[in-house]
């Protein structure tokens, strides 16, 4: 039964009065305006009360009457304009009255970054209609890229929105988190590649969209292409647009965007690495000039794609950014070529002046092999490294006829401290003689390959000796290690001349006089042997660090054992002298002081192996006749040596008296 209109307005007034205006009180609206009920804001409830999810054909009346009202909010006006544009084929004279106005309000409600699903559809009509231009173009840069989620699940409470394309901070904000409410939420998002993560009511998050369903509300593909040629600087056209560059590579019409993109901070870094290394690539192949580059944070490239931008920018001679792309990035992704020049040039900027950086460059440079003559220049002036490397330097320099004077000195002072040994070192040290060596320099290299020979036995270099020698003959100072190396090595030589032989006689008297002597003295002839009186003696010598207090323990008739400290005659050689006869021998052991206790290092047996000479008649080698002939049980030959022993010894005793 249908209400009378007394009745129908008795009920419109309540309702409108209690602001009812829920889809179920629609059809009392709709009734309403169907009996032309004259009561106040029925037209504005008939629009509130519609259901947004359907479509109706709005009464003539109201299409009038709203044509000249203007006191609904935007939500009420949308909703108008929506159900005008469904109508649009049935009531095209209605359609047209309305379109000035509908273009109007879209236009405010874009400049007012409006946006639901009314105003989606009213949009796209403008657009659809070619009603455009660069404001609109730059209003509807945001709202262009709105989508809608809609949600079936009751405890879901909100989303929040993860683009790639995005910068961290700014999937934080920018609509990025967005409320669910009436299961529908609204977000933006510029490319395909995002991630929507939800929340429910308690806080646990799903990623996986369970319930859910999301589109954009716009028809973006429609308008987009005209929105970004009228607003060319807007971010979010130029990365929907650009979406699949960083998988197909940029091309010419896509520099002025990608400018914007890389200097943009709401754009992340990872997807600026990506666009960056495309235009890297895209500008090598074309041959382009490298200078438009030089903008590039190049602390957002990958290793790859810095060894590539740094040596294009050199190729091309931009020396000054790609040298300081290296003291930023370091300089090891780069080619061989393009390190040799780059490195080049940054010496001869630098005027060839000291810098640790620039020399760790060049030191880079040339372990990879290929250098020049200036990067060998400023290595030879400044490089202290691994005696082995200077030494390799020094080798390559010679190639290019480049002064090594200083590479050579610090290596000599190198090698003397670290006791590196290199094979070159011989040719190092002549060429550094020749330049006119300092004599410091000279003589503590002789000085440490005498030490080395006298106290380790190393094999040194027979031109060492042939120095310290001339030098000695110069009556140059020399050091104890230079003198007593020389006298080693005089010994172990089968034939003197007579110029070393008078240099051995003067260094074995200097030595002796102040009892120094060593092991080694006794290989020197018998004549000296026998002028220093040394023939008799036989020596027990033992190497170890300088100052260390060294006992030896030994034995004559192999029971009973004395000890005595060790005479060092030389930084870590330790000597004690003996008196042998024939067929005697001497048990010893060493002992050193470690620490608190002394610890045997060393063993052996010392023998006298001295076998007579025919030509000496001394009382020891007399002696030596005797015990020899007693040993071989020649007892003859033995008593005529006893008595010509005695008879010596009375002719002594009679002929020379004590002072």
């Amino acid at each position: 039964m249908k209400p009378d209109d007394e009745m129908l307005t008795a009920v419109l007034g309540y309702l409108i009065r209690s602001q009812c205006f829920g889809a179920k009180y629609h059809h009392w609206y709709e009734l309403g305006i169907e009996r032309e009920i004259r009561i106040t804001s029925l037209y504005e409830a008939y629009l509130l009360s519609l259901d947004g999810r359907k479509l109706e054909r709005v009464p003539k009346m109201l299409q009038l009457y709203f044509q000249y009202d203007s006191g609904l909010s935007w939500q009420q006006k949308a909703v108008l304009f929506v159900n005008i544009i469904a109508a649009k084929k049935v009531q095209p004279e209605v359609y047209q009255k309305y379109l000035p106005i509908m273009e109007r309000f879209a236009m405010e409600q874009m400049e007012a970054g409006h946006i639901d699903d009314n105003l989606a559809v009213i949009y796209d009509e403008m657009f659809e209609q070619g009603i455009i231009n660069s404001d609109i173009a730059h209003w509807a840069a945001e709202i262009l890229f709105t989508h809608k989620m809609i949600c079936t699940d009751p405890q879901a409470a909100k989303i929040e929105v993860y683009e790639y394309a995005c910068s961290p901070a700014c999937n934080h904000v920018n609509n990025r988190e967005s409320m669910i409410r009436n299961g529908a939420a609204y977000f933006t998002v510029y490319t395909k590649d995002y991630c929507l993560i939800m929340e429910d009511i308690y806080g646990n998050r799903f990623c996986e969209e369970i319930g859910c369903c999301e589109e954009p509300l716009m028809d973006i593909d429609h308008c987009v292409k005209k929105c970004t040629e009228l607003a060319q600087g807007e971010l979010s056209y130029i990365l929907y647009s650009m979406q699949q560059k960083v998988a197909d590579g940029v091309d010419d019409s896509d520099f002025p965007g990608v400018w914007t993109v890389l200097k943009a901070p709401q754009v992340s870094d990872r997807y600026k690495r990506e666009i960056a290394e495309q235009i890297i690539s895209f500008y090598r192949k074309r041959k382009y000039e490298a200078g438009c580059l030089t903008g590039l944070d190049h602390k957002l490239l990958s290793a790859a794609a810095r060894r590539m931008l740094m040596q294009y920018l050199t190729e091309e001679h931009l020396y000054e950014t790609a040298y300081r792309m290296a003291e930023e990035c370091g300089y090891e992704h780069m080619d061989t070529a393009a390190c040799v020049s780059l490195c080049s040039y940054a010496i001869h900027t630098a005027g060839f002046e000291e810098d640790d950086f620039l020399l760790g460059f060049a030191e880079h440079v040339f372990y990879r092999g290929t250098y020049n003559d200036v990067i060998l220049i400023y290595l030879c002036k400044y490089y202290n490294g691994a005696t082995k490397t200077m030494a390799e330097i020094w080798k390559a320099a010679g190639a290019f006829d480049i002064d090594t004077f200083d590479l050579e000195e610090r290596i000599l002072s190198q090698m003397l401290y670290s006791t590196d040994y290199i094979a070159d070192i011989e040719e190092i040290y002549e060429s550094y003689v020749k330049g006119g060596g300092r004599e410091l320099i000279c003589m503590a290299y002789l000085s440490y390959f005498a030490d080395a020979w006298l106290v380790r036995n190393m094999v040194v270099p027979e031109y060492v000796f042939e120095q310290i020698f001339a030098r000695y003959q110069e009556e140059n100072p020399l050091n104890d290690a230079c003198k007593l190396g020389l006298l080693k090595y005089f010994s172990e030589k089968e034939h003197l001349s007579d110029a070393m032989y008078q240099v051995a006689d003067e260094l074995l008297e200097e030595y002796t006089s102040k009892n120094r002597c060593f092991a080694f003295f006794l290989e020197f002839e018998k004549e000296l042997r026998l002028k220093y009186h040394l023939y008799d003696k036989a020596f027990v010598e033992y190497h170890t660090d300088p100052g260390q207090k060294i006992m030896i323990h030994f034995s004559l008739d192999g029971e009973h054992y004395e000890q005595s400290l060790l005479n060092e005659v030389y930084d870590g050689v330790f000597v004690k002298e003996f008196v042998l006869f024939f067929g005697e021998s001497v048990l010893y052991y060493m002992t050193e002081q470690e620490k608190a206790e002394e610890k045997i290092t060393e063993s052996a047996c010392l023998n006298c192996r001295n076998v007579p000479d025919e030509e000496s008649h001394g009382r020891y080698e007399m002696l030596n006749d005797m015990l020899m002939h007693h040993a071989m049980g020649e007892r003859e030959m033995q008593k005529r040596e006893m008595k010509q022993y005695y008879g010596m010894q009375m002719v002594t005793n009679e002929v020379f008296r004590i002072l």
